[in-house]
């Protein structure tokens, strides 16, 4: 007979409370995160209620089409209303084959005119939940423009409302979500159509390597050239801010007012880009919303994880050419393997001593990218309401659980630390205690996040509590990039981000004033349908993990 733990992991669909009735035919997921995602995302699209500016390629002449020219070549894109687009640029080259575990190399210039008018290839992965990727299961399937999988996934996409070199508009970069081992940009979900027309922004969202093409950690056995193969993902990131630098300015703009934003494991990127010396004049603002990543290789060690991935491929450590001459298919096969034996987030990236000299926390408080302002934050809810509280969930299962999303899932390691934060003897309340351990570690990502910075910063922080709508992970993302615009929230949230992307500051007309976050009153905007400050709002939280360490 299956466990609870089983019954939950397989059978998500009846045990969570979606805020509508599923769609007929939904998939059954198999991860509390995923499932969380599909109903907060999909619902809104499934119910027609997305006002996503899908553009289907263009036909006919190409005369009226606008041109840009980019350090690599000419690409031509589509404009739809007031608002140019450019799809698939490549800011690298392809990462197969010799390419593959080295940092990001050189695009390849071409000199006919390159089409850009459709998403480029998002990068091979295993599943959301860490198994297979299915079609009918995964969140953000079937809104990705069909986009192809491949390693010539080392591409962006441009929104701009002008492409007057002169205009030098404020720049929003977003990293998207699915931790550090799923997920794609090559999504309508994404399209900056909306946000860019609103607040006049050029609107950047990009491809990277993810889990085991862009986090395995080679050791030195591989040499010098692979030192850095553990965080060749994030070197992705720094590469394609690397590529605005040089070509934003054609594209309307401003090379030297970059925002780089993203939420769940695109917050995790976006704290771990600022605290990497090499991303240092590439960004000048930073979100972190739902994900904070302040220690690398946490999980799982990262050369424990390598050993095991090379003895599953039969590998001797440093034949790096023979793991370069594998079909990328065998790879993402040995990577829904170690999903199941450590859990789907063991990829978390590694302190080389190259690209990284220390783990994030003690960069930032050291001061790297100290004179960028950040602003950093969660939803109230998150995770709160994933499982059905009517379902009993034993001790074990809950531990169980728990090392899936937020420890390591063979040895349970990482999480009897924090249950003993959140005692009980009632079983009866487990499915409620996986939700408040969930919620309460990502917004703990966001102080700890914000302290830190602070701490080396001469710039501001500014940090908020997400409480509009049901306040669950990914909930502001419909507002943010405004799928109706129509809605209430879609205004102050999108205006909020857009002030500070332009001014380093989100104080704007649709809130009461909003002081910098300070280690005294530690003020926090609550954004919401009645957006107010409240100072230290997650106290209690804040101190009950005090001594737990920081496993993210």
């Amino acid at each position: 007979m299956a466990t609870n733990f089983e019954l939950v992991q397989s059978s998500l669909r009846g045990s969570v409370r979606p805020p509508w009735d599923p769609p007929a035919g939904g998939p059954v997921v198999c991860s509390v995160v995923a499932y969380s995602i599909y109903y907060n995302i999909h619902g809104v699209y499934r119910r027609g209620e997305g006002e996503a500016h899908v553009i289907d390629p263009p036909s006919g002449t190409t005369a009226d089409r606008p041109l840009v020219s980019t350090t690599a070549g000419t690409v031509r894109g589509v404009t739809d209303d007031t608002i140019h687009s450019f799809k698939g640029i490549p800011y690298g080259a392809p990462t197969g084959g010799k390419n593959r575990f080295l940092p990001p190399q050189a695009v390849e210039a071409w000199t006919q005119v390159r089409e850009a008018t459709l998403f480029g290839s998002t990068c091979p992965q295993v599943g959301m939940a860490g198994g297979r990727r299915d079609p009918d299961a995964e969140p953000f399937e079937g809104f990705n423009d069909l986009a192809q999988v491949g390693e010539d996934c080392l591409v962006l996409n441009v929104w701009t409302p002008s492409l007057d070199p002169t205009h030098e508009r404020p720049v929003m970069v977003w990293l998207h979500g699915g931790g550090l081992h799923a997920g794609t940009a090559s999504s309508p979900l994404y399209d900056g159509a909306a946000l860019a027309k609103r607040g006049g922004a050029v609107i950047v969202t990009l491809n990277h390597r993810l889990g085991i093409l862009g986090y395995l950690h080679l050791g030195s056995a591989a040499g010098d050239a692979f030192r850095s193969s553990g965080m060749v993902g994030m070197l992705d990131i720094i590469a394609a801010l690397r590529w605005v630098k040089e070509n934003i300015r054609s594209f309307g703009g401003d090379p030297g007012n970059v925002t780089l934003f993203g939420q769940s494991g695109g917050g995790q990127k976006v704290g771990t880009v600022l605290a990497m010396p090499s991303s240092t004049g590439l960004l000048h603002r930073a979100i972190a919303q739902s994900g904070g990543m302040l220690r690398l290789g946490t999980r799982v060690d990262p050369d424990e994880l390598s050993a095991y991935i090379l003895d599953c491929l039969g590998v001797e450590p440093g034949d790096v050419e023979a793991l370069q001459a594998f079909p990328v298919e065998l790879l993402i096969d040995v990577a829904v393997d170690v999903a199941d034996h450590f859990g789907a987030m063991c990829f978390n990236g590694v302190v080389d001593g190259v690209s990284t000299p220390d783990h994030p926390e003690v960069q930032l408080r050291g001061g790297n990218n100290a004179d960028v302002p950040m602003m950093v934050g969660a939803t109230t809810n998150e995770f709160r309401a994933v499982i059905d509280k009517s379902i009993p969930i034993s001790n074990e299962d809950l531990t169980a659980l728990l090392a899936s999303v937020i420890g390591r899932k063979d040895t349970g390691a990482g999480v009897a630390e924090v249950l003993s934060a959140y005692p009980s003897t009632d079983p009866s309340s487990n499915a409620e205690r996986f939700g408040e351990v969930f919620t309460n570690f990502t917004q703990v990502q966001a102080t700890r996040t914000a302290d830190a910075k602070l701490a080396g910063s001469a710039a501001p922080v500014f940090v908020y509590l997400y409480d509009g709508g049901q306040a669950r992970h990914c909930d502001e993302l419909r507002y943010l990039f405004r799928w109706n615009s129509s809605d209430a929230l879609a205004d102050q949230i999108s205006d909020t981000w857009l002030a500070f992307a332009r001014h380093g500051d989100p104080n704007n007309s649709t809130l009461p004033p909003w002081p910098a976050y300070t280690l005294d009153k530690r003020a926090t905007m609550i954004l919401g349908l009645s957006p107010h400050v409240v100072n230290d709002p997650l106290r209690e939280v804040r101190l009950r993990w005090e001594d737990i360490p920081a496993n993210f």
